[in-house]
């Protein structure tokens, strides 16, 4: 009787031993789930900003590119100008949507066309004086001759 009471009281300990290792893991796997699953999405966000970044990197090199050649009508420069930012894009490793892509290449060419000023649809400083023939002609507006340092 008192071997078997013993026996039972073994089992109860190695029972016990087993459920503490269940809790334990248990525990752990609920406090560190939440920053395994930051720490992955971070890493998925760091790389789509990267990727991000190359993209209009690559898309500030294109851009000026496509934007000269006369051959080709706007729709099939843009197309293009996707294509290879697509393909520069895979060849490094990384997937854009084809949306994301054209929102970039849209964004590089209004950058393109406001540094060389090749857009008339940007409001200027001096929106409410108009420049006169006779005053661009000769003579130094008050905007040109600061620009020479007066």
């Amino acid at each position: 009787m008192v071997k078997e009471i013993s026996s039972g009281f073994n089992w109860a300990q190695a029972a016990g031993v087993l459920w503490l290792i269940a809790a334990v893991i248990g525990t752990i796997y609920k406090q560190l789930h939440p920053l395994i699953t930051t720490k992955i999405n971070s890493e998925k966000n760091g790389q789509v900003k990267q990727a991000l970044q190359l993209a209009d990197q690559l898309a500030a090199v294109i851009v000026p590119e496509m934007a000269v050649m006369a051959g080709l009508s706007k729709a099939e420069r843009k197309k293009e100008a996707i294509r290879f930012l697509s393909d520069k894009l895979m060849a490094n490793g990384f997937k854009i949507s084809q949306e994301t892509l054209s929102a970039t290449i849209e964004k590089a060419y209004q950058e393109y066309k406001h540094v060389t000023q090749g857009d008339n649809h940007l409001p200027t400083a001096d929106a409410s004086k108009s420049v006169t023939p006779k005053q661009s002609a000769g003579t130094n507006t008050p905007q040109q001759s600061s620009a020479h340092g007066k």
